[in-house]
């Protein structure tokens, strides 16, 4: 894909690589962070990468932090082996490429503990619940911040009905505040336990 870009994109495109900085989900491991630092020292010094972004639901996540289905708690307990945040731990790993966090970043205040933490700050649920919020930051009106979803808010923002249906479902993994509030506009599809597939005789049960 770097060869591609050099020898066809303008000079200011960016190329970045996007990661979960670790996949345990109960006693299925895929991998930790100590491994998927050792794959971010490796890509940033074999290829040109301007950013690193760490795929979280909090910005200051700590390795252990949101394990899915960790029922027993067994996999916390094993995996939580450092108390600073995967931004601070990945940092000396990048190689000059810059560090984006994202996850939970609502207000100004964690807006600015962010941007601590690394170089930039993404914005993912809070934008999908008011798509003005940076804007009102950068003109001191967080008063105005919206910063809960509504039958109303979703209206006035054009919330498509499939996101509407993810984040109104009871088993969404990633509610916003006020997704209870959508349940009445929810159609039946969103969340994974609700997911239907069409019959097909290729596939295996």
């Amino acid at each position: 894909m770097t060869d591609t870009v050099k020898k066809y994109a303008p000079a200011n495109f960016i190329v970045g690589y996007r990661i979960s900085q670790e996949a345990i989900h109960g006693r299925n491991v895929g991998y930790t962070w100590h491994e998927a630092v050792q794959l971010v020292d490796r890509i940033t010094k074999l290829y040109h990468l301007d950013y690193v972004h760490l795929s979280m639901l909090q910005y200051d996540a700590k390795p252990g932090d949101n394990l899915l289905m960790d029922i027993d708690g067994a996999a916390a307990r094993k995996y939580c082996d450092s108390k600073k945040p995967f931004a601070t731990l990945f940092k000396p790993y990048l190689n000059g490429a810059k560090e984006i966090v994202v996850g939970s970043v609502v207000d100004r205040h964690s807006a600015e503990v962010a941007s601590k933490l690394a170089d930039i700050v993404a914005v993912g649920r809070e934008n999908l619940i008011d798509p003005l919020f940076a804007e009102k930051l950068i003109n001191n009106k967080d008063w105005q911040i919206v910063s809960a979803v509504s039958p109303a808010q979703v209206a006035k923002t054009h919330l498509t009905p499939g996101l509407i249906d993810t984040f109104s479902s009871v088993n969404t993994v990633m509610p916003l505040p006020g997704a209870a509030t959508l349940r009445r506009l929810h159609n039946g599809f969103g969340g994974w336990a609700e997911m239907k597939y069409g019959h097909n005789p290729e596939m295996k049960n």
